[in-house]
């Protein structure tokens, strides 16, 4: 049975540490008549979730780390046996307990061009990285704070296959947006804000 060691990384949540113990477990297991052949074609789909710590700083936020719910879909084509093309769509949100309107809500969600890039054609690990639009919206007593900016978004997987056209893996992904302008009601609201997203989770992939 392969060994697998799982890092506890401060920040995220118990609850992926055990997806990713539970994954490690079951590498040694898998069968025989699951492994993909070496070469990959044509299209491909993901569909990922997990939980994810997201940060956000700027002059009227108090910049704390919040965990929340986190999803992924993703849809491509392949250029070669190492490298993929393909388009991310994510989003994050949390809900902080209260009464009525003064409940705080945020979401979080990206729209992004993604490459995936696997070192050897056959390997299991695989790394992403991508660009494109991030958006940001916080709700609390009726107002809104609002953001779209430029994101980027980098990740690594390991591929656990359940049959040769299907895998399961986990994964970290990690999205920021260095700077970006902030709307209060709808009107430009002084300073800059920047975001952060860790999340970790479970990815299937039907190759």
């Amino acid at each position: 049975m392969t060994d697998c060691k799982i890092l506890n990384w401060n920040g995220l949540s118990r609850t992926a540490t055990l997806l990713l113990a539970t994954v490690c477990l079951g590498i040694g297991a898998e069968p025989a008549t699951a492994q993909p052949t070496s070469a990959r074609t044509g299209q491909w789909m993901a569909l990922g979730i997990g939980t994810a710590v997201d940060r956000v700083t700027c002059n009227v936020c108090a910049g704390d780390l919040h965990t929340g719910l986190s999803g992924f879909g993703r849809f491509g084509g392949t250029l070669s046996s190492k490298v993929r093309v393909g388009v991310q769509v994510s989003a994050w949100t949390r809900i902080e307990e209260g009464l009525g309107e003064d409940r705080i809500r945020e979401t979080m969600w990206s729209l992004m061009g993604l490459f995936v890039y696997r070192p050897q054609s056959a390997d299991r690990l695989h790394f992403t990285g991508g660009l494109g639009l991030l958006g940001y919206r916080a709700t609390e007593d009726g107002s809104a704070l609002t953001s779209t900016t430029l994101g980027l978004t980098a990740g690594v997987a390991y591929d656990v296959w359940v049959r040769p056209d299907l895998s399961v893996a986990p994964f970290a992904q990690l999205m920021i947006a260095p700077q970006s302008t902030l709307n209060f009601n709808g009107e430009a609201a002084a300073g800059n804000a920047r975001f952060g997203k860790l999340q970790a989770g479970f990815a299937l992939t039907w190759h």
